[in-house]
């Protein structure tokens, strides 16, 4: 488990650090998370949020789509899975 804790927070690191080069000042991001998820063909991917703080303007979808594809070779280059990234507000977050 520890290395899977290790993967998951290196892969969250990552995308805090590369999201910002993507965004305007008007996105503060809050947290940003990853988890370890299965799906229906019992595949193990890596779902990352990234958090906003509320307020923030819409986002430009070409802009988070030019971000995901652009963070797949970056975390190849560390031998980490590509994660799924989605966004959220903190307000969409159950506390």
């Amino acid at each position: 488990m520890k290395t899977a804790d290790s993967t998951l927070h290196q892969v969250s690191d990552l995308v805090q650090i590369e999201i910002d080069k993507y965004l305007t000042e008007d996105f503060v991001i809050d947290e940003v998370t990853s988890e370890f998820l299965e799906n229906i063909e019992s595949e193990w991917y890596i779902r990352t949020t990234v958090i906003f703080q509320d307020g923030h303007p819409r986002p430009d979808p070409r802009v988070l789509n030019r971000f995901s594809i652009d963070i797949e070779p970056l975390c190849a280059e560390r031998g980490l899975l590509r994660p799924t990234v989605v966004y959220a507000n903190r307000s969409e977050i159950p506390a």
